[in-house]
Parts: C-alpha cells; structure tokens; sequence
C-alpha cells in the first residue's frame, strides 16, 4: 500500500543540478512527461500513504502553472494547513515546495511588524523633513516620501527604481547632490532645482559599512520657512545698507571729524568731563547756551565717546529749512506720497540716524506742531514715513 519516490538528484537542464536531498524542506519536483514525483525525505513524511499521494497528484494537476509563472496556494495534510509553491523550471517540470503555515505566519507576522516600524520611521521622518529619499551604493532610488511628485514633478512610484543619474539627465535632479556625495563620500549641501521647478536646500549623506564603503545615500530637503528668514535678514541688511548708502550720498561732502577740545579752565574741564560721563549713557542730551559757545563741537564730542560712535552723526540745522519741506526732509516720505514726490520715495534724516547720533540744531526756531511731532520721536526713539 505504500508508494516510494524516486531519491536523489534531479537534472533541470543539462547545465544545473538541484539536489532536492541537501534542502530542509519538503521538496518534490513532478515531471510533466512521465507524470511521476522525485521527493526528498521530509515530503516523504508528510506524504505517508497512497490515498494522500494520489490526492496531492490530483492537486498539482488543477493547480498546474501555465509557462513560467509561479503559483501558491494552500493544501491540508490531516487538517493541517501547508503553503505549497510551484515554480516552473526550464525544461516545463514542476519544483513544488511545502512550508507549515505555522512558522509563515510567525514569519509574515515578524515581517508585518518590520513593515509596520518602517513605515512609522517615514512617518516621523515626514514630520521632520519635506523630502526624503533613500538611495542605494549604485545610485538607484529604493525608497521616497510620499510627496515626492509635488517636491520634484514626478511620482514617487516613477521614481522607485530610477538611478540618480537619470534624473540628474532629465534636470529632475539639478545637479544631483547624492551624486556629489557618492563622489567624495561625504555629506554635501546644495542648492537643486527640481522637476518641480522648485530651488530647495539639499543635504546627502553617505552611509558607511566597517570597510569604510558606502552602502546607502539619505537625501533630505530641510525646512523651506528657514531660508524664508534668512531671504527676510538678508532684505533687512539690503535696507540697512541701503541707509548707510543714501547717509554717504547725503553726507558725502561733509566728512564728520570729532574735535579734540582745547582749553585749560575749569569751565570747559568741567564740560567736557561731564559730556565724557553722559556719553557712556544711551539718553537724549539737551545742550543750551548761545551761538557760538559750540554747542555742535560737543554734540560731536559726545557722539564720539558713545556707544554709537560706529554709526552716522546725522546734524540738522532746523532754522535752515523751509517750512513746506520740513516734515518730509525730517521723517521722509513713500513713493507717490504727493505731487512731485521722487517715484522711488525718499528716507527721512531721521531714519538715516538710526543706530548712530541725530544732532538737531537750532530746534527752537521749529514751529510749535514739529516740536510736538519731534517730542515724540525723542520719546519713543522711533517715526512714521509720509504715506
């Protein structure tokens, strides 16, 4: 009643020898001419008598594979479940494989939570980084974030599989810095223009083995609002110098030399050490007396000994100009302000004091509504452009 199968190796082709005796699984390979199983010693195990020999048969004769393609399906050999693969060689037999479904499900259940992890890992990453790409040590793309279609103007799935160089040939990558750090096997920052038509800030790192040889690149995109605020720093030191630009142009006849005083009585001693103490204060100054008694020298004197000193000396006269232009001389005015008006808009001498001295001369002969406006700026160390 018992059926033995032919033992021993197997020839698939005239160049290759499967030894199915050397596996440690059922193995059994079924030739389609003569119709018989050549097995190894754990199928014969599981294979005990004729009526389950005969059953198998009948299985593997409705689940045949068609050409080269591979088929799985399950089986129960006295109520326990088994996976059984087929897979064609060349010469058209059949390589048939048994595997308990117990330890697959223990193995799919391992891999299902390595998935799992892998993919709460890109999770975070996306949290962190717009854009994240995995590349391997020949420069095949093996892994993107979702987004990868709005960062660069191609699907993630497109994506998956293609090579760096590619891309970098396509302008997708341009230029491609993985490619620079698979060059010089170190991290490299730059500057890439996508697919996307998208500037972004990239940064690869190469990923090294104990040999010292790279076997993955990371890729990723930092934050854009970062370079938001350095473009916005670097609007603001534009302006900045822009100010000093238009302070030189205004004062660039007039070079601002600071006085030594010279004089021996106790009058100007006691002056000058006193603006020598107020200099060292960041405080408005009141300097009184008649015209003449040089009031402006130790303006300048004070200027000079403060922590401003670095920054412009801005003096005006204020009995010197005309009523109707005062206000637009002193705070400045925006483009298209009033007719007339300079089609760029003009910045105020006060604005161009800022971070420096603003020494304003003769401000008693100001009319009685600047003085209010002026008091104001004194006391709040800041004023409005003309709209």
């Amino acid at each position: 009643m018992y059926r033995k199968f032919k033992k021993g190796c197997y020839y698939i082709n005239m160049k290759n020898t499967i030894d199915i005796n050397l596996m440690n699984i059922a193995v059994a390979i079924y030739n389609s001419n003569n119709k018989k199983l050549t097995s190894n010693k754990y199928f014969d195990e599981l294979f005990y008598n004729i009526e389950v020999i005969k059953s198998f048969e009948l299985f593997i004769l409705e689940n045949y594979p068609k050409g080269n393609e591979r088929k799985s399906a399950l089986y129960y050999i006295d109520n326990k479940e088994y996976l059984i693969s087929f897979i064609m060689s060349e010469d058209n037999n059949c390589i048939v494989t048994l595997h308990d479904s117990c330890y697959l499900n223990d193995t799919i259940s391992i891999m299902c939570t390595s998935k799992n992890r892998e993919d709460e890992f890109y999770q975070m990453i996306s949290t962190i980084y717009p854009d994240f790409v995995v590349i391997d040590k020949d420069g095949y793309i093996v892994e993107a974030l979702d987004n990868f279609e709005e960062m660069y103007g191609i699907s993630r799935e497109d994506a998956i599989g293609k090579t760096i160089f590619e891309m970098e040939e396509k302008k997708i990558f341009n230029p491609s810095v993985a490619i620079k750090a698979i060059k010089s096997g170190k991290q490299e920052t730059m500057l890439q223009l996508t697919g996307a038509n998208k500037y972004i800030m990239c940064t690869a790192i190469p990923i090294k083995n104990k040999d010292n040889e790279i076997t993955k690149v990371v890729s990723y995109t930092t934050d854009q609002t970062k370079y938001q605020a350095l473009e916005d720093e670097y609007k603001k030191l534009s302006d900045v110098l822009k100010t000093y630009s238009d302070e030189l142009d205004y004062y660039r006849s007039n070079i601002n030399s600071f006085p030594t005083v010279i004089g021996v009585s106790n009058a100007i001693n006691n002056v000058t050490t006193l603006v020598n103490k107020i200099a060292k204060f960041d405080t408005s100054v009141l300097f009184t007396g008649k015209t003449g008694v040089g009031k402006t020298m130790f303006a300048r004197l004070t200027h000079a000994g403060s922590a401003r000193k670095n920054g412009p000396f801005i003096e005006i006269n204020c009995g010197a100009i005309p009523e109707n232009l005062l206000e637009s001389e002193l705070f400045g005015y925006e483009k298209g302000a009033f007719t007339g008006a300079n089609k760029d808009g003009k910045r105020g001498l006060i604005e161009l004091a800022n971070n420096g001295t603003l020494f304003l001369d003769e401000i008693g002969d100001l009319p009685l509504h600047m003085q209010v406006k002026l008091l104001k700026v004194i006391q709040e160390k800041k004023s409005s452009v003309i709209c």
